[in-house]
């Protein structure tokens, strides 16, 4: 390669001709300068330059086809009412020259790498030697003039080493392109990607919506763009990912709830007449959502969760009036209708105070209190539900369920006894 060698600090330049005889002698030495290419060599005292070679991937083409279908994603989330301020986070760089790898580059066992190194070294320069000055060393650059590196004919021109020590000019090998490159390569699961992003107005529309009409929107992007896809992430997938762990959550609570009442009435069955509520509650989340025109939303299910918790509060003061007033010798329909008098001022107050709390939040919020809303819906209108049902249905079912009890007992007995007489006769 014909190079000019640059002599990084200025001061060289003092040390005269005697000096730079024995530079060039040094290099031709060690092969660096071919010796009929001294004659065209200059020396210069000039700063490193500043441009950027870049060896584009073979698969360039990639970034593209992603702002396209970045591009028509944006359109799509523009058109839908209630959405604002789409934007992507890719962002351009600086100009760059990019080298695409020819195949007659790899039948001559060339490859990208190889390729850029020598470009690189050709225009940033490549570290010749030493010359001691005083107490520094000073190194010696060897690479392009900086006339020749402002020219995209010049790295056309320039020759390429072969593995076999031949010489090849890199038009011949490579395709040279000047493009715009990116500033910051962004990768997800090893996978080059643009990332669109939205806000979403709750007055208007609904961020889960929003993901599904985008999800349907785009579900066959394959067939436009082979080899890429679309996928929701954001609120939705923190969304599903949370909503994937309810079950399991919710179980939890259920078990933990049914093993602490059944420690406190000492009762398999009990336990199961308190926590009949719950149903009773999910109606009322569902009504309520409804009624306030919110869609049910992960707060909501969150809500649900908690208010497990709070409504059987409600039951259990009544079940365990009951199982008092029976343990004091009352007859038990008696004692379900005196459960129903004494106890629903008690209940009733409860519900009051909860709800009362929560109606500011759950109807009059705005601003960042907003975001609580749906779960303050959860709790007002689920517990208003299952209070009332809870006033008329759990009595019932602590009658059906002690009427279900003595006849399983009574058969029981009979069986036992038919036996018994069968072994004494």
């Amino acid at each position: 390669v014909v190079a000019t060698f640059l002599v990084a600090h200025e001061k060289f330049l003092h040390h005269g001709p005697a000096t730079l005889r024995r530079l060039l002698l040094h290099l031709r030495e060690k092969r660096l300068i071919p010796r009929a290419a001294q004659s065209r060599e200059q020396v210069r005292g000039e700063r490193q330059s500043t441009a950027k070679m870049a060896a584009a991937p073979e698969q360039r083409a990639e970034i593209p086809v992603l702002r396209r279908l970045t591009d028509e994603v944006k359109g799509f989330l523009r058109g839908i009412p209630g959405v604002r301020d789409v934007r992507d986070d890719f962002t351009e760089g600086k100009e760059e020259l990019q080298i695409t790898l020819l195949p007659e580059a790899r039948a001559l066992g060339l490859n990208l790498g190889q390729i850029a190194r020598q470009v690189q070294q050709a225009f940033l320069g490549v570290e010749a030697s030493t010359i001691q000055r005083r107490d520094e060393d000073v190194p010696i650059v060897v690479r392009f003039p900086q006339a020749a590196r402002r020219s995209l004919e010049t790295v056309a021109g320039m020759k390429i080493t072969l593995p076999s020590g031949e010489k090849v000019f890199l038009r011949d090998v490579a395709r040279l392109e000047s493009a715009i490159g990116t500033s910051k390569i962004r990768r997800d699961d090893q996978k080059r990607t643009i990332t669109v992003l939205a806000d979403v107005i709750t007055r208007e529309a609904n961020a889960f919506q929003v993901a599904q009409r985008l999800k349907r929107e785009f579900a066959d992007v394959g067939r436009s763009f082979p080899g890429y896809r679309v996928v929701i992430k954001g609120e939705r997938q923190e969304a599903e990912e949370s909503l994937a762990a309810m079950p399991q959550v919710s179980l939890i609570a259920l078990l933990l709830i049914y093993f602490l009442l059944g420690s406190l009435f000492k009762s398999f069955i009990q336990p199961l007449i308190v926590m009949a509520a719950i149903p009773f509650a999910l109606d009322g989340v569902v009504i309520g959502h409804l009624i306030m025109g919110e869609p049910l939303s992960f707060l909501s299910m969150m809500g649900l969760v908690a208010l497990a918790g709070v409504v059987v509060n409600d039951s259990l003061i009544l079940v365990d009036f009951i199982n008092r007033a029976r343990k004091e010798g009352t007859p038990r329909d008696e004692a379900i209708l005196k459960s129903g008098v004494a106890r629903l001022r008690p209940v009733l107050l409860t519900t009051i105070t909860t709800v009362g709390g929560l109606i500011p939040l759950a109807f009059f919020s705005s601003g960042q209190a907003k975001f609580l809303s749906p779960m303050a819906i959860s709790v007002v209108w689920g517990l208003s539900f299952a209070t009332i049902l809870t006033l008329i249905l759990v009595p019932c079912l602590y009658a059906m369920l002690d009427d279900i009890k003595a006849q399983v007992v009574r058969l029981l007995r009979l069986q036992v006894g038919q036996t018994t007489h069968q072994l004494r006769s």
